[in-house]
């Protein structure tokens, strides 16, 4: 199988788990606070080698 396929299958084992305890609030919580701090990390954090943020530069090209 493929990693991918694998990790899926995990997923929705542990939403299952989750779903069984009661604690499914906590988990898709946890997922969009964990989503809202990548693209945060990814789009405001400046990048040593440039000094600037990926949306500083895309905003100074246009």
């Amino acid at each position: 199988m493929r990693h991918c396929t694998i990790d899926r299958q995990n997923l929705v084992v542990l939403l299952q788990k989750c779903q069984m305890l009661g604690i499914l609030h906590l988990f898709i919580d946890l997922q969009s606070r964990v989503s809202d701090w990548l693209w945060c990390y990814n789009n405001n954090r400046p990048n040593m080698s440039l000094g600037v943020t990926p949306l500083f530069k895309q905003d100074s090209n246009n």
